[in-house]
């Protein structure tokens, strides 16, 4: 790649996938609470530029290209659509969804300069800690809906982190079955512990959520988590140690069952009911 190349384009994240756990609780947010078009713009701004700040920084550090430029350039943005929100809107509760989010960040910025010989920010614990921040943008959405935190905010925040939770083990699961191949004598449960402890709890959850919810509210959610359950199970099922998987299919897997899983939890939310 050209200097001139590296100069004329930001940094993007790694982790492709983590658009997908931002976006999916924000279209699910809106097509359950329809926002107003303006604010809902400045908080796709918002949300957009202060991920790909936190991409650019260690680029910047290291003084690549114009990494510099392209950070002024995204915490202006952030912070010129954040006070759209705040002062324009008056969108107050969006506060302390941003110290919230800003929490996790530094957590997980921690977790990643504790590298050894394993990134800790890579692990289970530090994926997860990943989800819940990106997850925010449901109540960050929500609030731009309504203008307030309450239930709903937090009830799409756990029914997000939840459901990606189950990716990030999953994708854990089958990154310790590669593992595995060089050490034959890893037995299928120690890989597959964690996703299956993971998704009896969700199933059991599922179970209580349908005795006590209306009849088409728990079909919504079920049918919302059905495809992680099924994709759960089978991976258990055929897990093999020698196997390879193919981590772009799983990729385009993972974001369809999470778009599916928006627009079920949506049509399951309080104003989206017939």
């Amino acid at each position: 790649m050209s200097n001139a190349t590296q100069s004329s384009t930001p940094p993007m994240p790694a982790e492709h996938g983590a658009w997908v756990v931002i976006s999916v609780p924000i279209l699910m947010t809106w097509i359950a609470f329809p926002p107003s078009p303006a604010p809902a713009a400045l908080l796709v701004l918002a949300v957009a530029s202060a991920w790909l700040a936190q991409s650019t920084v260690p680029a910047a550090r290291k003084g690549v290209g114009s990494a510099r430029g392209w950070l002024a350039a995204e915490l202006l943005t952030f912070a010129a659509s954040g006070l759209g929100l705040t002062l324009g809107w008056r969108l107050w509760s969006l506060l302390p969804l941003a110290a919230l989010a800003g929490a996790f960040a530094g957590a997980h910025a921690w977790l990643r300069g504790k590298v050894s010989k394993r990134r800790l920010d890579r692990s289970e614990a530090g994926e997860l800690l990943g989800a819940a921040g990106l997850c925010l943008t449901a109540p960050a959405a929500y609030v731009v809906s309504h203008g307030r935190l309450d239930e709903n905010a937090a009830v799409a925040f756990a029914a997000c982190w939840v459901y990606f939770g189950s990716g990030v083990l999953f994708v854990q699961m089958l990154l310790k079955r590669l593992r595995a191949r060089k050490a034959p004598e890893t037995s299928r449960w120690s890989v597959a512990r964690n996703v299956a402890l993971y998704h009896g709890a969700v199933a059991g959850a599922l179970v209580l959520l349908a005795i006590v919810l209306p009849a088409r509210t728990a079909l919504l959610v079920v049918v919302a988590f059905a495809p992680a359950l099924v994709r759960a199970s089978w991976g258990i099922a055929t897990l093999k140690s020698t196997a390879v998987p193919s981590f772009k299919k799983v990729g385009v897997l993972e974001s369809l069952y999470a778009v599916w899983f928006g627009v079920m939890l949506a049509l399951a939310l309080p104003s989206s009911r017939g």
